[in-house]
């Protein structure tokens, strides 16, 4: 068995019945059934590596996404999470994990539908469910990363769970972080995080926490295409939550204001202090048989949805550790020459996002990639700034030349050619002495 089709027998124990969704084009999801237990699970895989590689993606990289997911998912325990049952791999070498099924709605699919209509109830209720399983991830040193609608699912019973832990950054306290490859998806995500400044903290799920509740309420935070959306995450100061909805109370626009802080330390300390400036939102406890509504947030609340009870003692669960394998040197050259003969190919914006992802990957990782920044981050800029990207282009080689010029000094080649294009000499206009 290469890859699963309808009416396969996986293990001899689950029986595919259909696709649910080709998973982002990077797998599959399949329904199936659980024969000795009677009960649907969804069973996910990759796709196969030539697809992957023909696409021009990495498989390792992929794969190794691939498996964060589920084994973050798994050593946490949390109604917000589904269950994993087991992982393996096809005859083929392609890996799988069995999970639960979630029979529900993304919160994309409600926005598509309702749009910025939520209630003030619904957006703190679906805040502060997010809060408790945010504080049980924190609290194992797991920040999430990628929050945004389309990994997240309300069930009927207007129950919240996240799903996609692929991107996740992993807290050790001894070799002090270990990371996974960054993310690509840049709408909710924190600024620190795209630009490269911090591979993660609690702090990015909060920022992206707040977007979402802003979202819910008032639409997205940064109007416009992708590449304003993008310039405006890294300087741009959204509008005022209530400004932009006037329904919304002052008291909570100001929270959800100061979750988007630009600075991560200017936001709120951690997600418990959210979920308790959240709670004044939430109905009243009503535990009253009622007819509700499906997908509906406030539903749980009648009898309120309790977070994590703290250790008394103020210590932390030991953090979980996942390893993830070191880029090295070789590794990198090898990708980056990779994506100059894809630039030659034509595919330049295609390029230029794999090539801010290297980046980003080499910044989060100390030791012996240090100077090869050197090689990446001048063809960066140079690559932003011929697809017209001029603002980034500035960004990415001032950020260059505040980093190594200290070290390398102003006569080397490299920072000459960084201030030259950052500053480039006044043109001669034909007026000088005669």
């Amino acid at each position: 068995m290469d890859e699963l089709s309808i009416g396969d027998t996986l293990e001899n124990r689950y029986r595919i019945d259909r696709m649910l969704n080709s998973s982002g084009g990077m797998g599959v999801v399949w329904l199936a059934e659980e024969k000795a237990l009677s009960r649907h699970v969804a069973i996910k895989t990759m796709a196969p590596e030539q697809v992957l590689t023909g696409r021009g993606w990495n498989y390792g990289t992929l794969k190794e996404r691939f498996e964060l997911e589920y084994r973050a998912t798994a050593t946490l325990d949390h109604p917000a999470l589904p269950a994993i049952y087991h992982a393996g791999t096809l005859p083929s070498g392609l890996p799988y994990y069995v999970m639960q099924f979630l029979a529900g709605r993304t919160v994309h699919e409600l926005l598509e539908k309702r749009g910025p209509t939520f209630s003030l109830e619904e957006a703190a209720c679906f805040g502060l469910q997010l809060c408790s399983v945010l504080a049980t991830a924190h609290e194992r040193g797991i920040v999430h990363r990628d929050l945004k609608p389309e990994n997240l699912i309300v069930l009927k019973s207007g129950l919240l769970k996240i799903i996609d832990f692929g991107i996740a950054y992993v807290v050790d306290t001894k070799r002090r972080i270990t990371t996974s490859h960054s993310p690509g998806s840049t709408n909710f995500m924190a600024p620190e995080v795209y630009s490269g400044r911090n591979p993660g903290s609690p702090a990015a799920d909060i920022y992206a926490l707040g977007s979402l509740i802003y979202t819910l309420l008032g639409g997205p935070v940064f109007r416009g295409g992708t590449a304003t959306s993008d310039r405006a995450l890294l300087t741009v100061i959204p509008d005022a939550l209530s400004a932009r909805n006037p329904r919304v109370p002052v008291e909570f626009g100001a929270l959800v204001d100061q979750m988007l802080m630009k600075n991560p330390d200017e936001r709120p300390a951690d997600v418990r202090e959210v979920a308790a400036r959240l709670a004044p939102w939430t109905p009243k406890v009503d535990r009253r048989e009622l007819t509700p509504a499906e997908y509906d947030l406030t539903r749980l609340f009648r009898i309120p949805c309790a977070l994590p009870i703290a250790d008394a003692r103020g210590s932390k669960l030991p953090p979980v550790r996942i390893k993830t394998p070191e880029m090295t040197p070789r590794l990198v050259r090898a990708e980056l020459t990779a994506l100059q003969q894809e630039w030659t190919q034509g595919e330049r914006s295609q390029v230029v996002e794999k090539m801010g992802d290297l980046l980003r990957r080499v910044r989060q990782q100390n030791g012996d990639l240090a100077n090869i920044l050197l090689e990446i981050g001048p063809t960066y800029g140079d690559y932003l700034e011929e697809i017209g990207r001029h603002f980034e282009a500035r960004v990415e080689r001032e950020r260059l030349r505040d980093s190594f010029m200290p070290k390398l000094g102003p006569k080397h080649p490299v920072m000459r050619d960084l201030v030259h294009r950052i500053e480039p000499p006044p043109r001669d206009l034909g007026m000088g002495s005669a």
